[in-house]
């Protein structure tokens, strides 16, 4: 499976700077490092993903580091989203999935992961740009897709048909993970409509924050002390001391309206608690103090994974004709 990864690592340790991570963005390199981070310190072989070490290096770890282990409840809710959306996507497969298009890829792997499924990344040219030159000797069927500055307010579909040879008419499963809360609302919408009515069967597996964190204005008034603190250290690392989180949502209030219908809907915390044989998952998994407990119950159940689908999809898992 990871055929060639040991001079893609050697090849990747050379070519990256703290130039490249400028340049792609401190959000993706953040959390590619708390996916390393968490499968380290829970030892659990679902959070393992040997690719994402290949974009590891002093600076990223640096850069996350501290974070880390100033508020390491910050690996459940990245373990959560990993263990929830593999789990999705494997049932996906299972009920007919062809395709998956993922959406603001940034530096995630499961094209490699996936693939028995025909994989489209949209992002910005450069963070492409950069994982095709680390991911060089590695075997997918990654196709990448270019679109500065955003998918957003665009036929990105269209795109994918008439130059990557995307098909509408296929099942296919949306991947849009730590994206939405940068966004504003009516941006999400609209573009969750457009993904509802463009696809055949269509299912979109999405990770949301809730209005406590995520603030229009860039506030930061959780209405908890420690909790503000918490998020203020995050904003400082991310935002230069601004909350860049602006696109609280709630799916279950939403989906109806955008042409979806929720399958699911869990708090990164009840996700790991389902995963992990233990009677108190954050003590246990973070060796913490009730301080720090508290605040990682209150953060954890600020965050979301989400399983809709259009009527299509529905209809492909029960077996019959979509549309």
């Amino acid at each position: 499976m990871l055929v060639g990864m040991k001079q893609t690592l050697r090849n990747a340790r050379r070519m990256m700077s703290m130039q490249d991570i400028n340049e792609i963005g401190r959000t993706a390199f953040f959390v590619n490092e708390m996916r390393i981070l968490a499968a380290q310190r829970t030892n659990h072989k679902l959070l393992d993903d040997a690719y994402a070490r290949l974009f590891s290096t002093d600076e990223t770890r640096a850069m996350a580091g501290p974070i880390a282990d100033r508020f390491p409840f910050f690996l459940l809710s990245v373990g959560a989203q990993k263990l929830y959306m593999d789990e999705r996507l494997r049932a996906s497969v299972r009920a007919g999935a062809t395709q998956m298009v993922i959406l603001g890829s940034g530096l995630d792997a499961r094209a490699l992961h996936f693939p028995q499924l025909q994989t489209y990344e949209i992002d910005q040219g450069n963070i492409l740009e950069f994982k095709r030159r680390v991911l060089a000797n590695l075997p997918s069927k990654l196709l990448p897709v270019p679109y500065p500055p955003g998918y957003l307010g665009v036929d990105i579909l269209g795109l994918l048909e008439e130059t990557h040879g995307f098909d509408r008419t296929q099942p296919t499963v949306f991947l849009w993970a730590g994206n939405t809360y940068y966004i504003p609302n009516e941006a999400t919408f609209a573009c969750l409509k457009y993904l509802a009515s463009n696809t055949s069967a269509a299912m979109v597996l999405v990770d949301t924050m809730s209005a406590r964190l995520a603030r229009p204005d860039g506030r930061i008034d959780t209405g908890d002390t420690l909790l503000d603190a918490c998020w203020q250290s995050v904003a400082d690392v991310l935002g230069g001391g601004r909350n860049i989180f602006v696109g609280p949502w709630d799916v279950t209030t939403t989906a109806d309206d955008l042409g979806f219908m929720v399958q699911d809907s869990s708090d990164s915390l009840s996700v790991i608690e389902d995963v992990f044989d233990t009677s108190n998952v954050i003590t246990d998994l973070l060796k913490c103090d009730s301080e720090m407990a508290h605040l990682a119950n209150a953060f954890t159940r600020e965050f979301r994974l989400n399983t809709v689908c259009n009527s299509g999809w529905r209809a492909l898992e029960e077996g019959r004709p979509a549309g």
